[in-house]
């Protein structure tokens, strides 16, 4: 070691060259491992590490257990990191400080890869972080399945990122292949509840083997956990999956924006499941998009938002949504569910929806409660214009205007200036036609040649429908009470 290089590494605040400590491109897995270990701990508390571009391979573990402990490398795809297993369950990289938090800490522009199919091993594994920084990592492999290359192994067990706590931790411009991209598991600290807490992942491309993109494990407390910017998911067996039979605390509030989840291996699986015994407040999904494969799996949700969520293709028999009444609320706006999926509401209802340009199994804007909703009878007054927009109505063509719970009056006016006044009657599951000067509508379903406002005990809901041989554009107006 030269004179020079000692007394750049020591200089404070300069950044801690793996060099300088015998890390080497052209060095054995175990003397880099060495040599990388032994800078991060001569740096201590409030130091950079930098890993020059090259390709270092490592055998075994990396453990950070310093405050402020920087990785630094020269380029996503110029500084990698190849790991070489030697045990199943290991890591490359692990930030862990005891039975205590450790701060402030990031890694950021280098890869990391495996070419090993033998082991499970993990990438990054994060215990009890708090204000760290991740961005511009790779993870993946040369293990080819399909078209890609993936960190994996024989089980398809191998994890790309696992997070066990805490908090104010940001993930930014992440790619992952692997066959779990990225696991959150229960804080292991004693007297911690909190697994992962203000965390925010923007711009992921991640890509599963024959598991779900992103899992919550059992135990998981989650809060304020956001996916934003791009949001690319390929491959596996669903997009984000949560499934937890026990109650280890409260949790609200996360965000999913902007997914694109697509190539999925089995379209029986899911886009979103969440299955918990104990209620999540607040889930948000909004400018998502997903085809062939099921969309929804609802349990123990309390309030769940979906915005503009367009669900393109259900393959041979996609799943829209299949929900029961321990979720509380479902609100929709904008959504399109393609006419050709299905849907499972047990113990939920329609309360509301507002016209739409398809048929499908869901309300494109409404929502939808269990009767007597969770807090009581839930009342709507409302006087409202179903569609700002004119809606053209194809032959044939079909869309909900209420459900059991909607009593008031309901005025359908066509582009031809024909104009009818209907009652629709509540629980009774009957429309009463009060005015129809031009003989063009009918309280009778599948009556032809007219316009057919009726409730249609197959879908549980009031619908007009449109029997006239060609395309009607029309304009409804809905005045009244729902329930």
């Amino acid at each position: 070691m030269s004179l020079t290089k000692v007394s750049y590494s020591m200089v404070q605040g300069a950044p801690i060259n793996i060099l300088d400590y015998g890390a080497s491109p052209s060095a054995s897995a175990s003397a880099n491992r060495i040599a990388i270990q032994a800078a991060i701990t001569a740096g201590g508390n409030n130091c950079n590490i930098y890993f020059p571009a090259g390709n270092y391979a490592v055998d075994a573990q990396i453990t950070i257990a310093n405050d402020r402990v920087n990785l630094i490398g020269a380029g996503k795809y110029a500084t990698t990191i190849t790991f070489q297993p030697t045990a199943n369950f290991s890591t490359c990289f692990k930030f862990i400080v005891g039975a205590t938090t450790i701060n402030q800490g990031s890694i950021c522009d280098l890869a990391i890869r495996s070419d090993d199919n033998t082991y499970v091993k993990y990438a990054l594994h994060f215990v009890d972080i708090s204000g760290y920084k991740i961005s511009n990592v790779v993870i993946g492999g040369g293990v080819p399945i399909g078209n890609s290359g993936f960190w994996t192994d024989p089980t398809f067990s191998s994890y790309g990122i696992y997070i066990q706590g805490r908090d104010t931790t940001s993930f930014n411009d992440i790619t992952c292949f692997a066959d779990k991209p990225i696991v959150v598991g229960p804080n292991p600290n004693p007297g911690i509840q909190i697994s992962i807490d203000h965390f925010n992942f923007n711009n992921c491309y991640l890509g599963a083997t024959y598991n779900p993109c992103i899992i919550f494990t059992s135990g998981v407390v989650a809060t304020n956990v956001s996916f934003t910017g791009y949001q690319a998911w390929l491959l596996g067996e669903g997009g984000f999956y949560w499934v937890d039979a026990t109650t280890p605390g409260s949790s609200n509030t996360l965000t999913f924006e902007n997914i694109r989840y697509e190539s999925n291996r089995d379209q029986s699986k899911y886009f979103m499941e969440i299955n918990l015994a104990s209620g999540v407040q607040n889930v948000q999904v909004s400018g998502s998009q997903f085809g062939f494969t099921n969309g929804f799996y609802l349990r123990g949700i309390n309030e769940i938002s979906l915005n503009s969520v367009f669900y393109s293709e259900p393959g041979t028999s996609g799943v829209a949504m299949n929900a029961n009444a321990t979720v509380f609320e479902i609100n929709l706006n904008g959504c399109y569910w393609n006419s050709l999926s299905t849907a499972s509401l047990s113990g939920l209802q329609v309360q509301h929806q507002e016209a739409s340009w398809t048929s499908g199994p869901l309300p494109a804007t409404g929502y939808i409660l269990a009767p007597l909703a969770n807090s009581g009878t839930y009342n709507e007054l409302f006087e409202t214009t179903l569609g700002s927009k004119i809606n053209v109505m194809a032959i044939n063509a079909v869309l909900g205007i209420g459900s059991s719970t909607t009593t008031g009056l309901f005025v359908v006016t066509s582009r031809n200036n024909t104009t009818a006044l209907y009652s629709l009657n509540g629980g009774a599951g009957t429309t009463t036609e009060i005015s129809d000067t031009s003989g063009l509508y009918s309280p009778t379903a599948l009556n032809a040649g007219t316009i057919n406002i009726y409730w249609s005990g197959a879908n549980s809901r009031y619908e007009i429908e449109n029997r006239i041989a060609s395309e009607q554009t029309i304009q409804f107006l809905r005045i009244g009470r729902g329930q």
